[in-house]
């Protein structure tokens, strides 16, 4: 993957379950938020969700950005609309990264260290729950001093885990 080295990049993460449309909200004002601030290039790891629904703003909105798929057959398992979702938002990405040819365990936190590396802001839609991959993804981000902008589905606020 090559991503420009001047440009402000940011990564998403966030719950499967949250509904498409409070997700979709959610990232676009994270994402005008995060233009604001000066990102450029967005990254995605594209699980179903949160990631494919942000993948597919930056899509529509003609923004740059990059996949960092866990493995080749990431979406072997799902449902279809999600896989064709998938191969659509893949194939117009600025640039893809594959991590393994197929699932081998800890491949999903491999690929949120790969968007935590090359990224200066987390931007999540978390509700602020304790367990799970969006709680690893935020939890890792901040160890590494980024800058996190969370969107709480419930509350529908905004928040600078920095503040």
């Amino acid at each position: 993957m090559t991503l420009n080295t001047s440009a402000i990049t940011a990564f998403f993460t966030g719950h499967r379950q949250i509904g498409s449309d409070l997700a979709k909200i959610g990232l676009s004002q994270l994402i005008d938020r995060s233009i604001d601030l000066g990102v450029t290039e967005f990254i995605s790891g594209m699980a179903i969700g949160v990631d494919q629904y942000a993948a597919g703003i930056c899509y529509r909105r003609q923004l740059p950005y990059h996949v960092v798929l866990p493995c080749a057959d990431q979406y072997r398992l799902w449902p279809d609309r999600w896989q064709q979702n998938w191969k659509f938002l893949v194939k117009h990405a600025a640039t893809v990264e594959t991590l393994h040819p197929s699932y081998v365990n800890g491949c999903l936190h491999q690929r949120n260290n790969v968007m935590i590396s090359r990224s200066q802001i987390c931007l999540a839609v978390w509700d602020g729950r304790s367990s799970g991959g969006t709680v690893h993804a935020v939890t890792k981000a901040r160890k590494h001093g980024l800058k996190i902008l969370v969107f709480n589905p419930t509350s529908l606020v905004i928040s600078d885990l920095d503040d």
